[in-house]
């Protein structure tokens, strides 16, 4: 069965809900959040009472797993008076019980909860418990404790106390584990306390210069010295200690290995040392003759490159990397050097002071001849490093044109190496995002590697059908994927030289044994290609071969995702052959009724198109087409409707703008036929100023459609921008060529005001048909004479044709099943939700607490890498209208009619936190009477960019809401009677 991906509308809700959500912690000023945070207290304590039983229980087990749960609690009710009353009583446990087991779970609690400690109001009584373990006998107690002091390090920053019994520790212990103990808890100090840093520091150096230290402790210290940035002093001797002394006292691969990435660290916080850390790493690597140590200095190197934002001041030894890279016989070391090359080949001005392609003993040249590699991983570098280099590079083209060449061809010679010596679809990928990325900046040299690819393709389809093993024709199934991707996107790049490459395409795309996807994608490249050079009449030959042998195997649902594919880029003459056939090939009524609904609107697009007559040699828009177009678009949209496909919200609101388009060319013609040559009267000032605002108002509600929906895509979004603009080019063409100004100047300002951002506002590809096309057009008009003799109503419909002919390509957006995304709100307004039944009462001068409460729905996209966006606050708009007003003189309930004008705009923006908002204001009144509020909301992205969830037109009449894109209301409409302070309270007020 086929099934249209069915495009589901942004729907508001506007209706009250029951469950109320709460940000407690986000807005003080919500009402009732006082009282739930004393009920989330009371359940949090009554928790709490029942792990203090388990906590003195006489059984070990008992208290282990109260002592774990403490964790759950900590981490489910954040509040302070929880944290430190539990924090507190586990100290308590830890200072007082006398099994270790139980001292190490307390341990683990408290390394989970770590963040929670600053919520301890009493921290000196949590410090003073822990302490008195540390002045214990036994030495896996007093490591315990010394663990604990480092999880506790965000509070122990200042206390001198403790930094001196912790240091005195590291001197006096004797057990190897409560030394590891002490080392791990001054590592972490050192973290957070620069003070403890540098006062611990001389009796590090005494430790690691005693030979009764262990060399694993020595090792743990080292590490430590990492922390050791405080001050200029320290770091000098920090640095001066691990260069000079330690290096040549630990001459060991382990201590080699722990300086070496000690030094590095020390850089990354101190960029002081970084050039004399540089030139240490480089040292090291070169006279150092073990592998480990080698590795391991490239890769600190190359991190410290990374954080240094100056190394184009650093003096790089490219000619000894390049000869290690000739020379070395580990592919291991090579990979370090080529990852350093490749961290120092995305900086334009590393390129061009470091990479000298005119000099043959440089090290690209190097990396040159890597690129034929046997190893993939270093090919891969290798391609990366010579990609970035020829792009940023500023030399001629004859140095540059031998690089290319052979980077071409190794592209050529990478592609089928990598299928048949490999297995690993990691290596596939990695060349197609080279690929990409080398003909976005190269697109000359796309056609010979589109040839390889089509060649591999069908290679890999003859291997598919000879290869038994299950594993290899997945793999090489995955690997014809990435390659009709990756030419998927050259067309995007370079369409130009693709479409010279049409037959190839074409039949590589006939192959039988090709996926659908697969398919889907070559043809795109086609579809593509062919509207990016505006080739329209390509529908008998692709037909009578390909769409046939499809049609004979009966792969109804291949053809169908052609069709829709076709539709995206305005070929509407295959779209609607296939989806003739298709249309009669499924079994469910609904989805047959949505095919037919496609297919008639791909014929009237199609009829549109070609819509023209000739009249002695001139062109002219022939209305009985378009007439017949709109008799097909109304068809179109009944059995839209009619298939009952839900969220078909964007898909019945763009049929209603095209038809509205084509609608207005019509009546636009209809008015040309009454005016032969247009006279300057105002009748005929008056109609077509009407018609160019028709076009201008089009143009709107085209750009309004974006506004409407939140999870649109930005393709779908440009599309639907392009069609805009093609609105106002007409409505400029119009007041330009139809309209006299010196009769009507007020409409000829509206007008030139309307026009005057037209190329400002709209940014698109400059090889699109359309846009090219409306940008001729503008230019023309812009020198358009008015003083000349022009047949005025021929440019007009040459206007039209030229639009019409370069198509309309259809959003994407119509056929993704996107995700969701609206706002739930909840509104309660004096403490109850009984508002839309009935008027909500307000007394005069008190106003209304308003409470705003909600959530927003999202369903997530799946199966798709496309980047979703997400709602950063809500817009929260209330309109204030008096509909009726009320004399003091009168009697309740008799009201006076107003002229409804608005009274006030209150707006709040509202953060979205964990997908939840709320919000409480307060509404006043200025007078008596029957008001309504117009309660709208609207989505801000990540981008700032406000989003309407619902339309941003203000209707005043409530029963008379109609959806803009869904079922929902415009806004949320609450009716409210104001009446004046009753008598008593005004006694009781004197």
């Amino acid at each position: 069965m086929i099934s249209g991906g069915n495009q589901q509308s942004l729907q508001g809700v506007a209706s009250s809900s029951s469950n109320t959500i709460i940000d407690y912690g986000s807005n003080p000023t919500v009402g009732g959040g006082s009282n739930f945070q004393m009920g989330l207290e009371a359940e949090a304590m009554a928790f709490m009472i029942s792990l203090k039983k388990g906590l003195h229980s006489s059984v070990v087990a008992q208290q282990i797993q109260s002592v774990v749960r403490f964790t759950d609690l900590i981490t489910e009710y954040p509040l302070p008076i929880i944290a430190n009353s539990t924090l507190l009583k586990l100290a308590d446990v830890f200072r007082d019980c006398n099994n270790n087991f139980v001292r190490y779970w307390i341990v683990s609690v408290f390394e989970e909860v770590k963040g929670e400690l600053l919520k301890v109001l009493n921290q000196e009584e949590l410090i003073r418990r822990i302490s008195a373990v540390l002045g214990s006998n036994d030495p896996i107690a007093r490591s315990l404790a010394l663990r604990m002091f480092g999880h506790m390090a965000e509070i122990l920053s200042d206390r001198t106390d403790l930094h001196h019994l912790i240091e005195k520790n590291l001197l006096t212990c004797i057990e190897g584990y409560e030394r590891e103990s002490c080392v791990v808890a001054i590592e972490q100090i050192c973290s957070s306390s620069k003070q403890f840093a540098s006062q611990i520091l001389p009796q590090i150096e005494i430790l690691l210069n005693d030979i009764k230290s262990p060399p694993q402790a020595k090792l743990s210290l080292i590490r430590v010295l990492r922390h050791m940035h405080s001050d200029v002093d320290t770091v000098n001797r920090t640095f001066k200690l691990c260069s000079e002394t330690l290096l040549r006292a630990y001459p060991t691969t382990p201590f080699i290995l722990a300086i070496i990435d000690t030094l590095t660290q020390l850089a990354q916080n101190s960029v002081f040392i970084g050039k004399d850390t540089f030139k240490l790493l480089f040292n090291i690597f070169e006279l150092d003759g073990r592998k480990k140590v080698k590795i391991a200095c490239l890769n600190n190197i190359t991190k410290l490159s990374k954080y240094l934002s100056d190394t184009y001041t650093l003096d790089f030894p490219f000619d000894m990397l390049s000869k290690f890279l000739n020379n070395s016989p580990f592919d291991s070391i090579k990979t370090s050097i080529l990852k350093l090359l490749a961290s120092l080949s995305y900086s334009p001005f590393n390129v061009k002071q470091c990479f000298n392609f005119s000099d043959k003993n440089n090290v690209i040249h190097t990396v040159e001849l890597l690129l034929f590699y046997q190893k993939l991983e270093i090919s891969d570098l290798a391609f990366e490093i010579m990609i970035n280099a020829v792009r940023h590079s500023n030399q001629s083209e004859q140095v540059l044109e031998p690089l290319l060449k052979n980077l071409s061809r190794a592209f050529c010679f990478s592609i089928p190496y990598r299928v048949r010596n490999n297995d690993n679809l990691f290596f596939i990928k990695k060349i197609c995002e080279y690929l990409v990325r080398f003909i976005k900046s190269f697109p000359s040299y796309a056609g010979l590697i589109t040839k390889t690819l089509l060649g591999e393709i069908g290679n890999i389809c003859v291997s598919i059908s000879s290869n038994q093993i299950s594993q290899k024709q997945e793999f090489l199934r995955s690997s014809n994927m990435y390659f009709s991707k990756c030419l998927l996107k050259f067309s995007s790049h370079c369409p130009n030289v693709l479409v010279h490459h049409l037959m190839a395409i074409y039949e590589t795309a006939a192959t039988m044994n090709l996926s659908d996807e697969i398919i889907v994608n070559l043809y795109e490249v086609i579809f593509q290609a062919l509207y990016i050079n505006r080739h329209k009449n390509f529908n008998n030959e692709f037909s009578q071969t390909n769409i046939k042998a499809l049609i004979e195997t009966k792969r109804y649902w291949c053809l169908y995702l052609i069709a829709k594919n076709a539709m995206f880029y305005s070929h509407f003459s295959l779209s609607e052959s296939i989806l003739g056939i298709v249309k009669d090939k499924v079994e469910e009524e609904a989805t047959s009724f949505y095919l037919k609904s496609l297919f008639l609107w791909s014929s009237a697009e199609h009829l549109a198109m070609k819509n023209y007559m000739k009249m002695q040699d001139v062109s002219f828009v022939e209305t009985d087409i378009l007439q017949n177009c709109l008799q097909m678009l109304d068809q179109a949209t009944m059995l839209l409707k009619a298939s009952g496909i839900s969220n078909s919200g964007f898909q019945q609101l763009y049929f209603g703008q095209r038809r509205l388009f084509i609608e207005s060319i019509l009546n636009l013609t209809l008015h040309l036929s009454n005016f032969n040559e247009p006279r300057n009267t105002a009748t005929s000032n008056a109609v077509f100023q009407h018609q160019s605002q028709v076009f201008t108002s089009l143009s709107d509600k085209l750009n309004d459609m974006i506004n409407s929906f939140f999870d649109i895509d930005m393709g779908s979004a440009k599309t639907l921008e392009l069609q805009a603009l093609a609105c106002r080019v007409i409505s400029k063409a119009i007041s330009t060529i139809l309209v006299d100004h010196s009769v009507s100047s007020k409409a000829n300002t509206t007008l030139q005001a309307s026009s005057k951002p037209i190329g400002e506002m709209y940014h698109h590809s400059a090889l699109d048909p359309l846009f090219v096309q409306c940008q001729h057009i503008l230019k023309s008009l812009e020198s358009f004479d008015t003083n000349k003799p022009y047949n005025k109503s021929v440019l007009i419909h040459r206007i039209i044709l030229a639009i019409l002919k370069a198509g309309a390509p259809v959003p994407q957006f119509f056929f993704n099943l996107t995700p969701h995304t609206a706002p739930k709100l909840e509104i309660e307004i004096n403490n109850t939700h009984n508002i839309f039944t009935k008027p909500v009462t307000a007394i005069l001068g008190q106003g209304l607490v308003i409470k705003f409460s909600g959530y927003i729905t999202q369903q997530r996209k799946q199966a798709t890498t496309a980047h979703q966006r997400k709602v950063k606050s809500v817009c929260l708009t209330i309109e204030k209208k008096l509909i009726s007003s009320s004399a003091t003189s009168q009697t309740e309930g008799n009201f006076t009619t107003t002229n409804n004008d608005l009274e006030e705009v209150q707006k709040f923006i509202i953060p979205v936190v964990e997908q939840s908002f709320q919000r409480k204001c307060l509404c006043h009144f200025k007078s008596e009477g029957r008001y309504q509020l117009a309660i709208r909301t609207q989505m801000v992205d990540e981008n700032d960019c406000y989003i309407w969830w619902t339309s941003n037109l203000a209707v005043s009449d409530v029963n008379s809401l109609t959806s803009y894109g869904s079922d929902e209301k415009r806004h949320i409409a609450i009716v409210v009677d104001v009446k004046p302070l009753p008598l008593i309270a005004n006694r009781l007020a004197l």
